[in-house]
């Protein structure tokens, strides 16, 4: 028997581990709606006094989370769906990958569209992406920022302080985190 190690395989001919029908499983059990991410922007803008709609048909790109009286339409993009910038959107797959960067870039212009079209109709596009819905406190200090529009200097307001630092640690996490990105 030799240990001698095997060449490592060309990744981007290999063909998929899983049968067909396994593969249809597992990507059948990708969810659209109600993910992680979507449940705990819910929370926090509850929490936070901000009463929303669940994906409203009539809008373009059919937002997660709809604001009707701030005229918001929220998404909450999955990082890697979308091609964030971040660690986890900016992976690559190795395996047909042709396709995955194809199948990203038609997502991000139906995005890019979606968030025009809702601007012609009087409405703003909010996008959270997965990755920062992972700290309840920044999370909470995201919507704060985006949705509700309290930035930094209305929480060091004297008289208004008291009653918006209603979630423990939203203060600090709001004036720590870097400006929301348009």
């Amino acid at each position: 028997m030799s240990w001698a190690r095997r060449p490592d395989p060309d990744l981007s001919t290999m063909t998929d581990i899983f049968s067909p029908e396994q593969r249809s499983r597992i990507m059948r059990a990708v969810r659209g709606t109600d993910t992680k991410p979507e449940i705990a922007v819910r929370r926090a803008s509850h929490a936070l006094g901000l009463r929303f709609r669940l994906r409203r048909n009539d809008l373009p790109g059919r937002p997660d989370l709809v604001f009707p009286s701030r005229r918001i339409a929220l998404f909450v993009h999955g990082c890697f769906w979308h091609g964030h910038d971040c660690r986890r959107g900016a992976r690559a797959p190795v395996a047909n990958a042709d396709y995955w960067r194809a199948k990203i870039d038609r997502n991000r212009e139906r995005d890019a569209l979606s968030a025009q079209r809702l601007a012609e109709l009087g409405w703003r596009a909010i996008v959270v992406w997965e990755c920062e819905t992972r700290q309840p406190a920044r999370l909470s200090a995201i919507l704060r920022t985006r949705v509700a529009g309290v930035s930094c200097e209305k929480l060091d307001a004297p008289d208004e302080s008291e009653q918006l630092d209603t979630v423990q640690g939203i203060r600090e996490a709001t004036c720590s985190i870097p400006p929301p990105r348009d």
